[in-house]
């Protein structure tokens, strides 16, 4: 335990401080905050309730609005950040950890969509705590697709894709869409590499189900993805994780079927195949798909971990049981 704290000062210490990371922030990008409610059960209509805010990168402390701040931001292109999320035990813990890497992200939107027919007061009081720009949506699973087969957080992610269509389709803004659960962890160089992508970039995804990665194939001669290396490989064309691929902003509004179907295990290879793209237009980061710990994401379930260690806590003798806890306790 006390080597696990020590950890913890260590990550600390090399880590900027809040108000450091505010300042800089700030500095870079300053955005309206947008918070929805949902009218009835389809939830199409959004109500926007849009702050002014002060861009301190201006002399002046010009005051501007969320379309002028966002579309004359020094640092382009901006990343729109899709988050499904749903109530759950884990669901403040989670969106709390993805806040804190987020915060660290210059030029970003975050666009945080709910699984529900109403706002959670307790999502939206940290959303309001961040610095971050946000959006907070709703887009709760329709009742024709509430089983297993249909999958979950579909409807999370098309509502965001949606949204971004409704308010960026008769616009030019350099940009990339992004998926990012809230029970992954996230290394923030990430974010920058995937910022110019052209049409789709791709990058391996570490601690996923049994094999450990998943991860385009690269013939490193050509710098060409050739194949995929996945856990679900069968009769997937692009065979990716869905926190291992960004998409850039104008490609996407340029294909109005694009969107991600109701098919739990096909959301990925349907929604790329609905980009009209081929393998070939895929491209590689993270060195190529060599690097998955430095330039590329972290996932790691915190849903996972409870579950895989009460299942070892429950095959466990008394006298192992007693061990752990005399353990957890110096």
């Amino acid at each position: 335990m006390s080597l696990f704290f020590l950890f913890l000062v260590l990550i600390h210490s090399n880590y900027p401080t809040t108000d450091s990371v505010k300042q800089n922030f700030f500095q870079e990008l300053v955005i309206s905050n947008v918070s929805t409610t949902c009218e009835g059960e389809n939830c199409d209509k959004f109500l926007y309730q849009l702050d002014t805010t002060v861009n301190y990168n201006s002399d002046e402390n010009e005051v501007t609005d969320l379309e002028d701040t966002f579309l004359n931001s020094p640092i382009k292109p901006v990343i729109f950040i899709i988050t499904p999320t749903y109530a759950r035990s884990t669901q403040l813990a989670d969106m709390t950890r993805l806040a804190q890497n987020l915060m660290l992200v210059k030029n970003i939107l975050w666009i945080v969509v709910e699984d529900s027919y109403n706002i959670s007061s307790q999502v939206s009081a940290l959303l309001n705590r961040t610095s971050i720009p946000y959006v907070h949506l709703l887009g709760p699973r329709p009742k024709t697709h509430l089983d297993k087969r249909s999958g979950r957080g579909v409807s999370n992610r098309r509502k965001g894709l949606q949204w971004i269509r409704n308010n960026y389709a008769n616009k030019t803004v350099p940009g990339v869409i992004y998926f990012a659960d809230d029970d992954n962890t996230y290394d923030i160089r990430l974010f920058e590499e995937m910022r110019d992508t052209e049409k789709v970039s791709v990058w391996p995804v570490g601690l996923v189900y049994t094999l450990g990665i998943s991860s385009p194939v690269v013939n490193l001669t050509t710098g060409k993805v050739i194949g995929f290396h996945d856990p679900y490989l069968k009769r997937r064309r692009f065979a990716v994780d869905m926190a291992g691929f960004a998409v850039n902003l104008m490609h996407f509004l340029s294909k109005p079927k694009a969107n991600i179907p109701y098919k739990a295990g096909y959301e990925e290879d349907y929604f790329l195949r609905s980009l009209e793209i081929q393998i070939e237009d895929l491209k590689p980061k993270a060195n190529n798909c060599t690097e998955v710990s430095l330039k590329t994401i972290l996932i790691l379930s915190s849903v996972f971990i409870f579950n895989f260690t009460l299942y070892l806590f429950r095959s466990w003798s008394g006298t192992q049981r007693l061990s752990l806890v005399k353990v957890l306790l110096m």
